[in-house]
């Protein structure tokens, strides 16, 4: 049969030689990523950036914050499931640290697909529980963030802020119209067959879905007191109207690089911003480039280490049948019958 052959022939290849080859194919990902990062780096323009660069230390302080705020919420959310089988904390937070950077510089729901291939490799779990609160996670981050949108765009379209983003950025239309559809539907569709689709109790959904609405909440609040430091000229509304829309615009899966369609959303806004044009854009390029630059090392820098690493140990479901504990307790046994 032609599974069987397959496995016949995957099971002669040297593991020497498999080892070579996942090793060259992981180099050659690397560099496929970062040539693509820094490619999209290089549009910014690096002397507008570099005169731009915000004075107050108190920026690059809530940004570090909130750069780090998405993997320690992730600790906390995946902990109480994958700490009894995972290396430690620190790996676990290495991990979501490079979800974020997938996710952030290169395309939406890269770093899930990134966090399931790790646990298949790192986890002593079989791939079905593995995914099992990767998707749900997803969903309902997915739900929460889609809801919040749904809300804002209505607040957005009730007091006039949804024209001016239609007149600032006319193509906006379809993403706005695809964030409203998925707000409207994602939210009953988990009520609705929740219990087919999420595989945790509901007291579990209820605390995933709790920190991912708190992480939301105080990122985006931060991302506000951030502007605020450098330009405090600007209402506080103004940047709530920009919040609004940079979750319209990101809330689309499978969107490539936020961060530079969020800059382009700056510039493009910038006419409706009382501030200096100069003053605004350097501010967002220099947000753009920390996040792009953070999220370029991250990359370079794991995926370097994961070079390094000799693969693991074999995958949860391609371990042993029999655990160590059944083999020296059948190992009597065994004696018992060879004596007679």
């Amino acid at each position: 049969m032609p599974l069987v052959r397959m496995r016949n022939l995957l099971a002669s290849i040297d593991p020497d030689l498999s080892k070579k080859i996942g090793a060259v194919l992981q180099l050659t990902l690397l560099v496929l990523l970062v040539w693509y990062l820094l490619g999209r780096l290089s549009d910014l323009g690096w002397r507008d950036v570099l005169a731009n660069l915000p004075t107050n230390p108190l920026f690059y302080a809530i940004f570090l914050f909130n750069f780090l705020l998405f993997p320690t919420s992730e600790l906390l959310i995946y902990r109480r499931h994958w700490r009894p089988h995972a290396p430690s904390d620190k790996a676990l937070f290495f991990a979501f640290l490079r979800k974020q950077a997938l996710n952030d510089a290169v395309l939406s729901y890269s770093g899930e697909a990134f966090l399931f291939l790790w646990g298949r490799r790192n986890l002593t779990l079989g791939a079905h529980k593995i995914f099992a609160i990767v998707k749900d996670s997803t969903l309902l981050s997915a739900a929460v963030s889609s809801s919040a949108t749904f809300f804002i765009v209505l607040i957005f379209w009730y007091t006039g802020g949804l024209e001016t983003l239609l007149n600032g950025i006319p193509t906006s239309l379809p993403y706005i119209a695809a964030a409203l559809t998925v707000g409207i539907l994602v939210v009953p569709i988990l009520l609705v067959f929740g219990k087919r689709i999420l595989q945790h109790s509901r007291k579990e959904l209820r605390r995933i879905a709790g920190m991912h609405f708190l992480r939301m909440m105080l990122f985006e609040s931060l991302l506000i007191a951030q502007w605020s430091l450098i330009l405090p000229e600007v209402p506080l509304l103004t940047w709530v109207g920009f919040i609004a829309a940079k979750l319209v615009l990101t809330r689309i899966p499978f969107m490539p690089n936020k961060e530079l369609i969020l800059l382009g959303l700056a510039v493009t806004l910038v006419a409706y911003i009382p501030t200096p044009e100069a003053a605004l854009a350097g501010l967002f390029l220099a947000n753009t480039a920390l996040s792009q630059i953070s999220n370029l090392l991250v990359i370079i820098v794991f995926g370097l280490l994961g070079l390094r690493k000799t693969p693991g140990a074999a995958l949860p479901d391609e371990a042993p049948v029999t655990p160590p504990e059944t083999t020296e307790q059948a190992h009597p046994a065994q004696q018992e019958a060879n004596k007679s």
